[in-house]
């Protein structure tokens, strides 16, 4: 699978500067569940810097909100070609470098579940937004979160756009 590294901003990518023809569109149906997952060493700047797609292939933007006085951050999954959120990953930042030296973790996931409004064969579920996060976080970024096996599941769930 192609990284979309070579296509990383110079600046931070925030919702103003998405693409004013396909602004950034609110959820519809969105779900929030509890999700931990760790994320690994110089992974966090590159999130928060996000990635705004130039092309057609590269699908997808990504944006930060944050991080606020608490710590927290909510990194934003939207398909480029529509603007509709996918799934938007709450992490908590540590500046003191908690456990291991951790300095952030995935704390929770919103989804979008109406199936009319993103890429879905099926109805969104948990487990298809985790590999969501997954994937993208991979694909663009060179980003391998625990549980990314490089099998790709949100591509097996079915890409119709």
């Amino acid at each position: 699978m192609e990284h979309y590294l070579q296509f990383a901003p110079t600046q931070r990518v925030t919702k103003a500067s998405l693409p004013r023809g396909n602004p950034a569109k609110p959820y519809v149906q969105p779900i929030t569940t509890p999700w931990s997952v760790a994320l690994p060493p110089g992974s966090l700047p590159k999130l928060l810097m996000g990635f705004r797609a130039e092309i057609m292939d590269h699908k997808w933007h990504v944006y930060a909100d944050g991080p606020d006085a608490d710590g927290f951050a909510d990194v934003h999954f939207l398909r480029s070609w529509t603007g509709n959120p996918i799934v938007t990953a709450r992490i908590k930042t540590d500046r003191e470098g908690g456990a291991g030296g951790e300095q952030a973790r995935i704390v929770e996931i919103t989804w979008e579940a109406d199936p009319t409004r993103g890429p879905f064969r099926n109805t969104p579920t948990e487990e298809s937004a985790r590999n969501w996060v997954l994937d993208v976080c991979d694909w663009v970024f060179g980003i391998r979160l625990p549980g990314q096996t490089g099998d790709y599941k949100s591509l097996q769930q079915g890409d119709t756009e």
